[in-house]
């Protein structure tokens, strides 16, 4: 499932028009629907404020429940990742309590700074300037 048809879903399940979603973000309505038609890809902070608008968090823009459970079901074994065990069990711990820690502004920033550095090309200038 992409992200414009999950925008649509968690619109309509909230039971909002793209105009009452338009009166409460200050998004454009003809934003709106480039982003749920996928003509838009949307920014972070676009997202963020629609989580906002739809009482959400903003994961849900990307975690499908039912294909989750799904998964889970068909698979016979434990599910094993990087955080399951070891030392990334002790990284993703370490991360958690940190991030924890954080008020909302700065988890914003550390998912700004995170996005941005995804999005960056490998090997070029970074866009973000750190003074220290």
């Amino acid at each position: 499932m992409d992200i414009s048809t999950r925008l649509r879903q968690i619109r309509k399940a909230r039971k909002l028009s793209q105009r009452e979603v338009q009166r409460q973000t200050g998004l454009g309505q003809a934003l709106i629907a480039k982003l749920e038609n996928g003509y838009r890809v949307p920014r972070v902070e676009t997202l963020t404020i629609l989580a906002q608008a739809y009482g959400v968090p903003l994961y849900y823009f990307f975690y499908d429940a039912k294909k989750a459970r799904m998964v889970l079901k068909e698979s016979k074994h434990e599910i094993q990742d990087w955080a399951s065990q070891g030392r990334g069990l002790r990284q993703f711990t370490r991360l958690k309590h940190a991030l924890a820690r954080l008020s909302e502004k700065e988890r914003a920033l550390v998912l700004f700074v995170a996005s941005e550095m995804a999005s960056s090309k490998r090997g070029g200038e970074p866009d973000i300037a750190v003074i220290g």
